[in-house]
């Protein structure tokens, strides 16, 4: 799946009058630039996906802000224990995020690179769930918003 594709949903959602509150990214760099202060490689689809949005909002689905994501990393290292290359990407209304998995710079890249995870509030481990790649699953929250 492509990021094209993404938009072309994301296109056919406003044709449905369902909510789609979008901001664009306005500094490119700003990802390099993040994925230096979080000690991350980010995977392409995860890069692209920040070069273009600083925020979207598909339905009830909203992606975190990026320039949430130092802090919000922070903080679920700390307080939800999560592993240190897991980017959380959208929350899930009850505690628990889906996370975009990422490489550290020191180790080489994880099996599931790319992939996204859910992990429930509460939960020692994430839920590997049929999630797929980062574009795959904007797309079917896209298609869960026109619902």
């Amino acid at each position: 799946m492509t990021f094209q594709q993404v938009q072309e949903a994301i296109s056919q959602l406003k044709q449905t009058g369902a909510t789609v509150e979008e901001t664009l990214c306005d500094d490119p760099p700003q990802v390099a630039n993040l994925e230096k202060t979080l000690g991350l490689e980010f995977p392409d689809s995860l890069r692209e996906f920040y070069s273009y949005y600083d925020y979207l909002q598909v339905g009830p689905y909203e992606f975190e802000w990026v320039r949430n994501l130092p802090d919000l990393v922070d903080k679920v290292r700390k307080t939800l224990q999560v592993p240190e290359n897991y980017v959380p990407i959208l929350w899930d209304g009850m505690g628990g995020y889906y996370y975009v998995v990422c490489s550290t710079r020191e180790g080489g890249r994880p099996g599931n690179f790319g992939e996204v995870v859910y992990r429930p509030r509460g939960s020692p481990k994430p839920v590997e769930s049929d999630c797929g790649q980062l574009f795959e699953f904007l797309v079917s929250r896209i298609e869960n918003a026109k619902e």
